[in-house]
């Protein structure tokens, strides 16, 4: 049959022609990639947030296992935390609130508890698109009295 006399003689082709497939599939598939970027940006911010606090958390308590009494280690605490905060990229002094007390499950030992608002990273930017976890990061650490 002769070319003109095909039902749709230019549609054979536009299916026949390859060019511009790449930018195609690039503009399908880009979104979901960037998107993947994005989470996985978004959580590794957060996670390193929550490390950060764990490790201040650990490293707090260590410092204050030398205090004699409750107020002592409170305080050796506190001092730690004025001194070592603004060493955690992620954290903020003004954003960490602690807690230093005798364990109430067991006497001979005392806790000390981290809590820290993660509102202000940037995280909160993409937190519309993705899942994100609570803004609030809390670590416990215990120690016995008078260290080992």
């Amino acid at each position: 049959m002769p070319p003109a006399l095909l039902p749709f003689p230019p549609l054979t082709g536009f299916l026949a022609d390859r060019r511009g497939v790449s930018a195609i599939e690039f503009a399908i598939l880009s979104p979901v990639f960037i998107g993947l970027l994005f989470g996985i940006v978004t959580f590794g911010i957060h996670f390193g947030a929550a490390n950060s606090v764990q490790q201040l958390c650990g490293d707090t308590t260590r410092a204050s296992v030398a205090g004699v009494n409750e107020e002592e280690r409170i305080s050796i605490a506190e001092a730690f935390i004025e001194a070592n905060a603004q060493k955690y990229i992620l954290l903020r002094r003004e954003n960490i609130s602690i807690e230093v007390a005798d364990s109430p499950d067991a006497p001979q030992q005392f806790d000390v508890r981290i809590v820290y608002d993660a509102s202000h990273l940037p995280t909160i930017i993409w937190a519309q698109m993705f899942d994100r976890p609570s803004p609030t990061i809390r670590s416990v650490a215990t120690v016995r009295h008078g260290g080992f």
